[in-house]
C-alpha cells in the first residue's frame, strides 16, 4: 500500500514508518503514530493494485473476505438443511446457521453494499 500526505508526498507505507521510526527511535510508537495519522485523515493509504474486474476482486481476499464468509455461511446452511433428515443432530446446527442467515446476513450485506468504506458509515452512526 502507498501512503499520501496532504502535500501529495507519495511514499510507501514502509518508507513512512521508517521515517517516523528514525525520528522517534521506537518502531512500535512509529506504527502507532501512522495508525493515528490514517485514522485522523492526516495520511491516506492507497492500494496501488486495486482489482480491475470481478474475478480479480473475488481472488483477492483482502477485498472479498466478507463475501467468501457469506458464501460459506449460506452453503453450510443449505448443507445442514439437506442433512437434517439423515443426521438428526444437525438440526441444532441448522437452527444456528438459519438464524444467522435470516436475521443477520440481510442487514450486513445491505450495509456492506451501501457503505463499502468505513468512513462513509461513521457519519451515520
Amino acid at each position: 500500500m502507498r501512503q499520501e500526505t496532504k502535500n501529495k508526498d507519495v511514499k510507501t507505507l514502509e518508507e513512512y514508518v521508517e521515517e517516523i521510526a528514525k525520528s522517534s527511535g521506537n518502531r512500535v510508537n512509529a506504527i502507532r503514530k501512522v495508525f493515528q495519522d490514517v485514522a485522523s485523515g492526516k495520511a491516506i493509504l492507497v492500494d496501488p493494485n486495486t482489482p480491475r474486474d470481478f474475478v480479480e476482486y473475488i481472488l483477492r481476499t483482502d477485498y472479498s473476505l466478507w463475501l467468501w464468509t457469506i458464501y460459506t455461511i449460506v452453503i453450510l446452511t443449505l448443507v445442514s438443511i439437506a442433512t437434517t433428515s439423515l443426521i438428526p443432530i444437525t438440526a441444532y446446527i441448522r437452527y444456528v446457521l438459519g438464524s444467522i442467515t435470516v436475521l443477520f446476513l440481510p442487514g450486513y450485506v445491505t450495509i456492506e453494499a451501501l457503505y463499502p468504506e468505513e468512513k462513509e458509515l461513521s457519519n451515520l452512526e
